[in-house]
């Protein structure tokens, strides 16, 4: 569904994303994990077109997307849902989910993603007429990833959901992203909690200086001494 090949991007003069190439099949909750500053979210903002690439290709279903608009990547159903948010604060719960079904594709199934968004997170229909700002943390995150299912994404690359939430609501989170995969969503997620959501994905790639230094599958992953090192104590 979504392939890389070679990918070399920069902020300025630093070299932040160096020769990654990687594959996400359609259906996966691939998970990316690596230290803080080095090159994770740089990764995902690359593959949605908020950054563009020095070199290298990427591809999203059969089509080249590496120099196209965001709102085109948005249209093709790849969906960027940012560490930082990015609500509309004076705007109703309502209004913020409308405002994902703006691309041409979300607006003729408006209605029946906001039914499947409401099933998935109950809070957001009795909030509907809230202003956002109003929001706890999880419940904004919870937005977040709403807004989202609105623009018809069938490819959500989610960046660090737990960051700031208590525990118990951030296995909330992790919950209802594993049920946004389970109906057919394609996940690339960036992560720190990795012991949280490791049962729920299917592939898991280290970052280190901008390089991919370890690629595999969930089992692979546990039995590396490199990622049990740096992420599960050893």
């Amino acid at each position: 569904m979504l392939e890389l090949r070679n990918i070399n991007t920069f902020y300025g003069e630093f070299h932040a994303i160096r020769d990654i190439s990687l594959k996400v099949s359609g259906g996966d909750l691939f998970l990316v994990v690596g230290p803080n500053g080095h090159g994770k979210s740089t990764l995902l903002k690359t593959i949605c077109g908020l950054l563009r690439p020095a070199s290298g290709q990427i591809i999203f279903d059969g089509k080249p997307i590496a120099m196209l608009p965001t709102d085109k990547i948005v249209e093709m159903g790849l969906v960027y849902v940012a560490e930082d948010r990015h609500l509309f604060p004076q705007l109703t719960v309502m209004q913020n989910l409308k405002l994902g079904a703006y691309n041409v594709h979300a607006r003729g199934k408006e209605k029946e993603n906001l039914d499947y968004v409401f099933q998935l997170f109950p809070i957001l229909r009795e909030f509907c007429d809230r202003e956002a700002s109003t929001l706890s943390g999880g419940e904004a995150r919870m937005l977040t990833l709403a807004r989202g299912i609105m623009s018809c994404a069938k490819f959500l690359a989610i960046d660090e959901p737990s960051f700031g939430l208590a525990p118990i609501v951030r296995n909330e989170v992790f919950n209802r992203i594993n049920d946004i995969n389970g109906n057919g969503i394609t996940v690339l997620l960036v992560e720190q909690n990795v012991t949280h959501v490791l049962d729920f994905v299917d592939r898991v790639c280290l970052l280190e200086d901008g390089r991919i230094v370890f690629g595999g599958d969930k089992k692979e992953a546990l039995l590396n001494d490199h990622v049990k090192e740096v992420f599960l104590g050893g």
